[in-house]
């Protein structure tokens, strides 16, 4: 622009020109993670791979990465990962650029004051030496450039421990990194836990971010709640064999059978040539030069659409890691495994899973009829199904109910279209209304839980029932006379006019497990009925667990280890839709549901 008032606006175009040389360049438009690979370079000294920063060996880390980026719209970022995934690397090159590109005052706490000293003399001064731009960052009176108090030329950056309260509490910020979050300072009777006195100094700062790093220790810890409110996002693989969808988990990996001696000790030389992940979809074997091509084609997938907006949150085991073959950690599971304490480790840092308490995996006994899958609806039975919906499939299980609450496994399974549901609903005879809830239904109950808006279609369009499982007082309730008391249904409307059914899954569990027993209605399963669906009933222990606050001991239902569980909670639901419609009635004379709704 020429304005001839303002004289230091240059009024001819070789003087702009000569400004525009001079550096009036705006930032091209480039990712955090394509700024990274164009300006950092490693020495030996910082990675085992030294050269310039390339993000193709741990793909997973790009969008952790871009996070950094103050117009990627996320305020908040929980990491929780298996040791040796390159979270930190990550961590670090994101900091880098906002050094470099996006100056904001910034805070990095590490469990203790002297762990953080440590991390900033060995890994992130030693970064900022390798780097030429970061270098050019320091001031000129490196007076100013100390180990935990770093002022670069447009941004402050300091590390602190979580025991140290008056430094966390002493500055205000934009940019929070806390790593390994569940070693941090826990809340007194006097003070907030270091991880609340931290996130509270970025009040200032509207566009702030957060982000929070740990491998997990229980599932009280602050990393794995901090997880369960962000969007949960886990990276699918596509198998190298027939293509599908799926996620790295412990009990696809497998070794040779001969690995075991005769005297029941293991060959640890065989497990660790021998090791590869089984594909739950094909049964292929994945084998360690199949990882990078994988992980390269993966993509992360979020679990919960609930969460609040800007909170990311991202699971990955040290499967993923190209740096830990398979071999070696099935070797370390073995040896793990010998020890409580040892197997826990393994748990937390490998499988980035928090420690459950443990409890018995006794498969209890079930009660076999003398009939099989797909026998037909008899003269007075009332068939139930409970639908069980997942990313990609649906489970399902479906009872014949008499008279007397007794009840029979029609079938179970699984189905991978909606149209599949609607032929298994049509080929079980449960097609025909019934009169629930004041209303017209199918005795067929789906959970909405996930994918909800195709849920709530198809049961409006198909006049099925949703349901969701809660954790709530009002629900089942067995007596220790295990006389059942309390009716389980509460219906709510909601939109287009149709019914959604809540029950207490807990409470529904206890009910189950007294069916179960010597004292209920008969509740038997198919002569032919599979073994997977055996062992997802007994999926779940209950256990007791003491309040460290009021020390009341109440009673609660866990899943063990990360077993599957889908077709015991179809059970659940078929319980709470049978009470509703009156097959099983937990107090007083049973009812039969009311056939006069037929359409």
């Amino acid at each position: 622009y020429h304005v001839q008032a303002m004289n230091w606006i240059p009024s001819s175009s070789e003087e702009c020109s000569k400004l525009w040389r001079a550096g009036w360049v705006p930032h091209p438009k480039q990712s955090v993670t394509e700024w990274a690979e164009d300006q950092l370079t490693f020495s030996a000294r910082f990675t085992s791979s030294p050269g310039p920063f390339r993000v193709r060996s741990y793909p997973y880390a790009r969008e952790w990465i871009d996070a950094f980026h103050p117009m990627s719209g996320v305020r908040s970022m929980t990491l929780v990962t298996g040791a040796q995934v390159a979270k930190t690397t990550a961590i670090q090159v994101g900091m880098a650029y906002r050094v470099a590109r996006a100056p904001a005052p910034a805070l990095w706490v590490l469990d203790t004051a002297t762990n953080a000293q440590s991390f900033s003399e060995s890994r992130w001064q030693v970064m900022i030496g390798d780097c030429d731009i970061l270098k050019d960052e320091k001031p000129e009176n490196l007076d100013k450039f100390k180990n935990l108090d770093q002022a670069f030329k447009k941004m402050h950056l300091w590390f602190v421990g979580s025991n140290s309260p008056g430094n966390l509490a002493g500055r205000s910020v934009s940019l929070l990194v806390m790593d390994e979050v569940d070693k941090f300072k826990q809340s007194t009777s006097k003070e907030a836990d270091a991880t609340q006195l931290a996130i509270q100094r970025t009040a200032s700062f509207p566009m702030s971010l957060v982000v929070q790093t740990s491998t997990p220790t229980k599932d009280t810890g602050n990393i794995w709640n901090s997880w369960l409110k962000g969007d949960q996002r886990r990276y699918w693989l596509p198998c190298p064999h027939c293509q599908k969808d799926i996620l790295f988990k412990w009990p696809m990996m497998k070794w040779a059978d001969e690995a075991k001696g005769k005297d029941g000790k293991w060959d640890l030389k065989i497990v660790r040539e021998s090791a590869f992940m089984e594909c739950p979809e094909c049964a292929g074997q994945i084998f360690d030069h199949h990882k990078t091509k994988m992980l390269r084609a993966g993509k992360w997938i979020s679990e919960n659409p609930g969460a609040l907006p800007g909170h990311r949150s991202y699971h990955l085991s040290a499967l993923y890691s190209v740096r830990r073959s398979f071999g070696a950690l099935s070797v370390k599971f073995l040896q793990d495994k010998e020890s409580l304490l040892g197997l826990q480790d393994f748990v937390n840092s490998i499988l980035a899973e928090p420690w459950e308490e443990q409890v018995s995996d006794e498969s209890r006994p079930l009660s076999v009829g003398e009939y099989r899958l797909g026998d037909p609806l008899a003269e007075g039975e009332v068939g139930i199904m409970g639908v069980d919906v997942q990313k990609d499939r649906f489970y399902f299980t479906a009872r014949a109910f008499k008279r007397d609450g007794s009840s029979r496994l029609m079938d179970a399974g699984q189905l991978t279209t909606w149209g599949e549901l609607t032929h298994k609903i049509e080929e079980l005879g449960l097609d025909k209304l019934k009169r629930v809830g004041g209303g017209l239904a199918k005795l067929v109950v789906i959970d909405s839980g996930y994918r909800t808006d195709e849920v709530l279609d198809y049961c409006v369009r198909e006049k099925c029932i949703p349901g969701k499982g809660e954790d709530r007082p009002q629900g089942y309730a067995v007596k220790v006379d295990q006389v059942l008391r309390k009716s389980i249904s509460v219906i709510k409307p909601y939109r287009r006019g149709w019914i959604l059914l809540l029950f207490s899954s807990g409470m529904s569990q206890d009910v189950l497990e007294w069916l179960r027993g010597e004292n209920g209605p008969a509740w038997t399963i198919a002569a032919d009925a599979s073994d997977d669906y055996r062992g997802q009933l007994d999926s779940h222990r209950k256990i007791s667990k003491r309040s460290p606050i009021t020390g009341r001991e109440s009673f609660l239902w866990k899943r063990i280890g990360r077993r599957d569980d889908h077709l015991l909670d179809c059970e659940c639901m078929v319980l709470a839709l049978a009470e509703l419609g009156g097959a099983l009635k937990v107090s007083g004379k049973v009812r039969d549901i009311d056939n006069e709704g037929e359409e």
